[in-house]
């Protein structure tokens, strides 16, 4: 007779939750804050990537290609949103690795071994999603925005 080990852990108490919750949240929460600096750094290559389609939209209908900024801090401010961004997105990875390290102590084995199937498969529709935003869906809402700004009457007062 083969003996089969079973390898319980012990019952955390409610503050062990907590404590294991707020340690997970502080490793999460640390990762950002350096890459939105280095983000911040290549903020304005990013900003010239994102404006790629907006041109293509702009020269498409004969408009000028240009962009206005309307008050001092506001081009600041759209590049720390774009740096927080690309710092959260970049550390996604790292903080679905944190979520997992909390919640799997209290999965059964047969629900873990779904993960490994689930992580990469969503990885890849997570960038898949991405790409088609990008290429795909900012281009058609571009130009429709394009189209209906264009179909504004100016009213000289």
């Amino acid at each position: 007779m083969s003996k089969v080990q079973k390898t319980e852990q012990p019952a955390m108490s409610i503050g062990d939750h907590l404590e294991e919750l707020r340690s997970r949240i502080i490793r999460c929460v640390i990762p950002p804050i350096p890459l939105a600096i280095l983000f911040f750094l290549v903020a304005d290559s990013i900003v010239r990537w994102f404006l790629v389609p907006l041109y293509a939209v702009l020269e498409k209908h004969g408009l000028p290609t240009q962009v206005q900024v309307l008050s001092p801090p506001e081009f600041l401010i759209a590049e720390m949103k774009i740096a927080f961004g690309a710092a959260v997105l970049t550390a996604g990875p790292w903080i679905l690795y944190q979520l997992w390290k909390f919640v799997s102590p209290g999965l059964h084995h047969h629900e873990r071994r779904f993960v490994y199937f689930l992580i990469p498969f969503s990885t890849l529709l997570g960038v898949l999603g991405l790409l088609l935003m990008y290429f795909v869906m900012l281009p058609v809402i571009l130009d429709f925005m394009v189209t209906i700004a264009g179909n504004v009457e100016m009213n000289t007062v």
